[in-house]
């Protein structure tokens, strides 16, 4: 069956032939590999026009200042004759193998929605001496889930034990998916994913995970980056309307530590009590990556065990900072809730949405 590899990027020179080279080894002679630049001003579309130039299949759409689900809705449009479509984003670099393990469950029809396993490039970093891959940390501390069972899973579940399970950076799906769906989302800055795969679980869409499809995510050499992502995933939710139990479960620590800090303003001493908590919280969230990094390779010989042992140092400054903005998110997410004279016009888009009783573009 013929496949369509969809590639939204912008402003990803960097490392954006070695993910073309890649999915030009993957791609089948009647695959397409279709790149949607939102507006680089680096040299994204430079490198893409020559790409496009030296091989067939693959194809550039120019979009300045196309959001996710727009740039997605255009590539699989233009692909109108591919079966299966896959994602990977700009800054990914999918492993040998990825796009052959991602499809084959769709084509033996054993699922609808297939995504893969993300891990973070490694990040060689200097400390005390010692060869430390703080890549292999950073990924711990986003992507803690344990290893999934192939096959048919609940939707809720996979977003529980993944992250990236309905984040659209390394997964694949059949087109009547997306038809049936009447396409992303266009309007939302995060959170198109997401939306997309409620509304295929609401249909009754089977779900697998492929664990031979895995996808490198670069995401710099910063401490920074990491913290904002956990900002924009803890923000997202808000922005996209997630069901109020995903909400409790995902906000209630930065909630409870949101409400004590409040309260201190009227009685000093909740103050105490908020640190407490804080602290209690970054401790249990430096256990669970700990955790996760234990469970995983790390490089071999000294790099692994420096790495490990950089780990039990690091990760409790890494998960205080990160649970600070997650704090910082919640807040910014509840006053958007409450506060946002945008609020009602989100939450009919959303409805309208997931009902399908309305458009996914952004015209009202």
């Amino acid at each position: 069956m013929r496949a369509a590899i969809v590639v939204p990027v912008k402003n990803e020179a960097r490392g954006l032939r070695a993910l073309a080279e890649a999915l030009c080894v993957q791609a089948r002679p009647e695959d397409r590999i279709v790149f949607v630049d939102a507006g680089s001003d680096d040299a994204t579309p430079d490198i893409l026009r020559a790409l496009a130039a030296a091989d067939p299949r693959v194809t550039l759409i120019e979009a300045p200042g196309a959001m996710p689900g727009r740039g997605r809705n255009l590539a699989v449009a233009l692909a109108a004759d591919a079966g299966i479509i896959a994602q990977i984003d700009g800054g990914n670099l999918p492993s040998p193998g990825w796009l052959e393990a991602l499809r084959r469950p769709l084509e033996e029809g054993r699922a609808d929605y297939v995504t893969g396993a993300v891990e973070v490039m490694p990040v060689p970093a200097r400390i005390f001496g010692r060869d430390v891959d703080m890549g292999a940390i950073y990924g711990a501390s986003l992507f803690r889930g344990p290893v999934l069972r192939v096959g048919e899973l609940d939707p809720e579940g996979l977003g529980r034990t993944s992250k990236a399970a309905a984040g659209g950076a390394g997964v694949a799906y059949m087109r009547r998916v997306w038809e049936a769906a009447g396409g992303f989302p266009e309007w939302p800055r995060f959170g198109a994913d997401p939306l997309f795969v409620q509304k295929i679980s609401r249909s009754g869409g089977r779900f697998a995970f492929a664990p031979g499809a895995r996808i490198s995510w670069q995401l710099g050499p910063g401490l920074w980056r990491i913290v904002e992502r956990h900002f924009r995933h803890q923000f997202s939710r808000f922005r996209a309307f997630a069901p109020w139990p995903v909400l409790v479960r995902r906000s209630l620590p930065a909630s409870v530590l949101a409400a004590l800090t409040c309260a201190g303003l009227l009685q000093p001493w909740f103050f105490a009590v908020a640190g407490l908590a804080f602290l209690a919280e970054a401790a249990r969230q430096s256990r669970k990556t700990l955790r996760a990094l234990a469970a995983r390779p790390v490089g071999a010989g000294d790099q692994a065990r420096d790495t490990r042992l950089a780990a039990r140092f690091l990760v409790p400054g890494i998960e205080a900072l990160a649970f600070a903005a997650r704090v910082a998110a919640t807040g910014r997410g509840l006053a958007y809730l409450a506060l946002s004279p945008q609020k009602r016009r989100q939450a009919r888009r959303v409805a309208a949405y997931l009902e399908g009783s309305g458009p996914c573009s952004t015209a009202d």
